[in-house]
């Protein structure tokens, strides 16, 4: 792992990247899913607002660096290891994935 992981770390488990863009469709299928107890009216008003929302709309400037997101990437495609939450605490474990791997299937081999 190089230097430039090391900060990104921080962030790693309790921490959402803003998206690049907006998900309308995502937007508008859960908008359709909550809309089908309204009556049709209110529901074509509710379809014209979050419309007019949406057309307006910008995606929110990003909240890393790019160093921090080439550093993300690394980490993302780096089959070598495994990045863990602590389980009784708030820390990042990175992990070697072979030794994940070796824990793991003793756990389970050994648990009744």
């Amino acid at each position: 792992m190089d230097h430039t992981s090391q900060p990104i770390l921080h962030k790693v488990l309790n921490f959402t990247i803003t998206p690049n863009k907006i998900h309308v469709d995502d937007i508008i299928s859960n908008i359709e899913v909550a809309l089908k107890d309204f009556n049709q009216v209110k529901s074509e008003e509710i379809r014209q607002d979050i419309a007019k929302i949406l057309r307006n709309a910008k995606p929110p400037s990003c909240n890393i660096i790019k160093e921090e997101k080439i550093a993300l990437n690394n980490l993302k495609n780096n089959k070598y290891i495994i990045i863990l939450k602590e389980y009784k605490g708030n820390a990042t474990i990175i992990m070697n994935r072979a030794e994940f791997d070796r824990k793991m299937e003793y756990h389970i081999n050994n648990s009744g």
